[in-house]
């Protein structure tokens, strides 16, 4: 499985292909690192995602700037 996110506010896109443990591509560049890396670097960017859900719902929903 292929996991590709754009970084918010930043020029680089990350994709770490989850069938060959250890590689990560940033902006089309193959880098190779240990396994426990780019697990630790999909959690993350799966933990961020969850994150930013929870503040588009907080801003959209709670705060009220979602459109009646």
């Amino acid at each position: 499985m292929l996991f590709k996110r754009k970084v918010p506010k930043e020029t680089s896109t990350i994709e770490i292909d989850t069938s060959y443990s250890g590689i990560i591509v940033v902006d089309g560049a193959e880098m190779f690192v240990e396994p426990k890396v780019s697990a630790l670097i999909l959690d993350m960017i799966k933990e961020v995602d969850v994150l930013s859900e929870k503040v588009d719902v907080y801003e959209n929903y709670i705060m009220g700037k979602a459109d009646a």
